[in-house]
């Protein structure tokens, strides 16, 4: 029998093929070129800064990664920042096994390039989106020419207007994550490019990405504590293709078997335990829907622990002295030693404490890592001496000392030929001249004053005298302003005051 169409059911199966076209089309990721977005494409991408001060159209300053998809076009975009928008090709070198096979160098202009192991290669016009797919064939040593479908790229801007900004969107297919053997992660090693939007032109730049991409979704953040901090960290997971199986803990990061972690089937976001005491690794395990029966793991977030510093030294210190403190590893470059109370105690930059006055302060030390131990130092007053700092030859002084005296050698006298001093401040006059006398209490805290030993004074004159006669004495030195002359007997002889 045969068929009729008329116009109307014409134009029905036209319309409903065009809806059929446009449906598998909106099915499709197209990438826009563009960073800045409303919807944060981003957000949760993986990153790597390349080169901050990137400026020329030959050089990126940072790269993103990000897998999405449905079922039948699952994908990795890569977002790719240049120093500036213009007329350069980049070759972007992929390692997928983790070793240096592949693609070893590549020779251009005579000068090789090495590219130390890649497996696929993308090739970029930036100024035209001209976008070509390399794969390194392991028999013929070269790279083959791919042709797959949903390759695509796009042209756009980092900054609205700047025209610096690339996104390339791979089937993940090509990078074949079920039988990966480093577990679905890829690195993007390096690029190089060239000026003038042609091979032929001389390369401008070769330089090292090393950005590492987890295929099967990733787990941020990474975190760092001090030992005995509060170590909770949340941990999401994104860029996942199919459902979590559970998570996984591990502190050799998986070089062994991860260690499961009970009720975790089916959620993104995971709370860390606030009690880790070594640096720690987690991740999630996925049923994915690249590779049907089988699970994937993503890419681990490492929850790093450092050791607390210490500090040794003397936590005690004089008014007027210093203690010297130590740190253990390798001190903070920026205020690694910190006072609570300088008006107590002062600490410099390699820990030296001087104490300023009596009472504790709080002294601190931070290491590189950036963790903290404190101590309290206790600086201690100094003494005081009190008592006649003067002795005359063959005659004694008692000094008194604050405070409690030290066990061993309390008083010393930095000269015994001038004087000596007993272990109870007794200052015994030697011979004329100076002697410093040093006072130490049982906190090790020193006073020290000078005492004079005067020499004894001589009479010279006629020694005897007659009955209601006289007889003129004369002493050495200035006499006394009060009784410079005494007789011990007046009934025999008297003595003026200026000794006749």
């Amino acid at each position: 029998m045969k068929s009729i169409f008329t116009y109307s059911t014409k134009l029905f199966l036209l319309q409903l093929l065009c809806l059929l076209s446009l449906t598998n089309g909106f099915s499709q990721f197209v990438p826009d070129g563009n960073y800045y977005s409303p919807t944060d494409e981003y957000l949760n991408a993986q990153s790597k800064i390349v080169d901050p001060n990137a400026s020329s159209t030959c050089e990126v300053e940072r790269v993103f990664a990000l897998t999405g998809g449905t079922d039948t076009d699952q994908y990795l975009l890569l977002g790719i920042n240049n120093g500036n928008g213009g007329s350069a090709i980049f070759r972007y070198y992929i390692n997928t096994d983790g070793l240096a096979t592949g693609l070893a160098n590549e020779t251009y202009k005579g000068t090789v390039y090495p590219i130390g192991g890649a497996e696929i290669v993308i090739q970029i016009d930036a100024s035209k989106n001209e976008l070509m797919l390399f794969e390194w064939n392991d028999l013929s040593g070269e790279l083959d020419i791919v042709t797959i479908a949903g390759i695509a790229s796009e042209i756009g801007s980092y900054n609205p207007g700047d025209n610096s900004f690339i996104e390339i969107k791979i089937p993940l297919s090509i990078f074949n994550p079920c039988n990966s053997t480093t577990g679905g992660i890829i690195t993007l090693a390096k690029y190089l490019s060239f000026s003038g939007g042609s091979i032929n032109s001389n390369p401008c730049a070769l330089e090292d990405i090393d950005f590492i991409i987890g295929l099967n979704g990733i787990v941020t953040p990474d975190a760092e504590y001090c030992s005995g901090q509060d170590t909770e960290t949340h941990l999401i997971l994104t860029g996942q293709l199919g459902d979590v199986v559970r998570w996984e803990s591990s502190t050799d990061d998986f070089n062994t078997a991860g260690t499961p972690i009970i009720n975790t089937n089916g959620i993104t976001v995971y709370d860390t335990p606030s009690n880790l005491s070594a640096t720690t690794y987690f991740r999630a395990v996925i049923s994915s829907t690249l590779c049907p029966n089988n699970t994937l793991n993503s890419t681990s977030a490492e929850i790093k622990i450092n050791p607390g510093p210490t500090i040794s030294g003397t936590f005690s210190v004089c008014e007027s002295s210093t203690t010297q403190l130590a740190g253990s590893g390798t001190p903070a470059a920026l205020n690694p030693w910190v006072s609570s109370d300088p008006s107590k105690a002062t600490v410099s930059s390699t820990g030296l404490v001087t104490g300023v006055s009596a009472g504790t302060a709080d002294i601190t030390y931070t290491n590189s890592n950036g963790c903290q131990k404190t101590v309290t130092v206790t600086v201690n007053a100094l003494p005081t001496i009190s008592g006649t700092l003067s002795v005359c030859v063959n005659s004694t002084t008692q000094l008194t000392g604050s405070a409690t005296a030290a066990a061993s050698n309390p008083w010393v006298s930095s000269d015994p030929s001038k004087a000596t001093v007993s272990s109870t401040g007794l200052v015994t006059g030697v011979s004329a001249g100076t002697a410093d006398i040093t006072y130490t209490n049982s906190n090790g805290c020193q006073k020290t004053v000078t005492v004079t030993v005067n020499a004894l004074p001589t009479i010279s004159g006629t020694l005897s005298v007659c009955v209601n006669s006289t007889t003129q004495l004369t002493g050495s030195a200035t006499a006394a302003a009060s009784n410079p002359w005494v007789s011990s007997d007046p009934s025999k002889a008297t003595v003026s005051s200026t000794g006749l």
